[in-house]
C-alpha cells in the first residue's frame, strides 16, 4: 500500500511522533516552549492532535471515516499515564485524577508543584450513554441495535 501525502508539517509531527511515547512529558515541552509549561488546554490540543495523528499513520489514510474508526480503536493516553478510550458518542473515556497542591516543603524541583491523591474511574466518571438526554445519540443506538438484530436472524 503507498504511503499516504501529507503536507510537510503533518509528516514532520508524524515522524517526531513515531520517536516519541504517547504521554506528553512536561519538561521536554517547556524546552521548546520559551521555558514555560504547558497549559492544561494546551496539553489536551496536543494529546489530541498526537491521537488524531496516530490513527491517521494506523488507518493508512487521511479518509474521514476510516481514520474515525481508527481513532475510536486506538487506546486514548494522557500526560498522567493514564489510557481511556472513545467512545461511540465520541466522548473520551478516561479516568479522572484529583490533585492537592504541594506545600512549598513537599516541591522539589521547579513546577513541582501537585501531588495526585485519588482517580476516580472512567466508568463513574461520566454519565452514561443511557443517561444522556442526545436524541441524535439514542437514535444511533437504536438503529445500531435494529441492525444487529436483523443482521443475527439473518445468520
Amino acid at each position: 500500500m503507498r504511503s499516504p501525502r501529507f503536507p510537510s508539517r503533518t509528516r514532520s509531527a508524524i515522524a517526531e511522533a513515531r520517536g516519541t511515547n504517547a504521554s506528553l512529558h512536561a519538561s521536554s515541552v517547556r524546552s521548546k516552549a520559551n521555558g514555560k509549561m504547558p497549559t492544561a488546554p494546551q496539553v489536551n490540543a496536543y494529546e489530541g492532535l498526537y491521537h488524531y495523528l496516530k490513527a491517521i499513520q494506523s488507518a493508512g489514510t487521511m479518509d474521514t471515516q476510516a481514520v474515525m474508526k481508527k481513532m475510536k480503536e486506538l487506546k486514548v493516553e494522557d500526560s498522567t499515564g493514564a489510557s481511556g478510550f472513545i467512545r461511540e458518542d465520541g466522548r473520551v473515556i478516561r479516568d479522572m485524577h484529583l490533585f492537592e497542591v504541594k506545600s512549598p516543603k513537599e516541591s522539589r524541583y521547579a513546577w513541582d508543584y501537585f501531588k495526585k491523591v485519588g482517580t476516580l474511574p472512567g466508568d463513574q466518571a461520566y454519565r452514561s450513554i443511557a443517561d444522556g438526554k442526545c436524541a441524535f445519540v439514542k437514535c444511533i443506538i437504536s438503529q445500531y441495535a435494529r441492525l444487529r438484530s436483523v443482521y443475527c436472524e439473518a445468520k
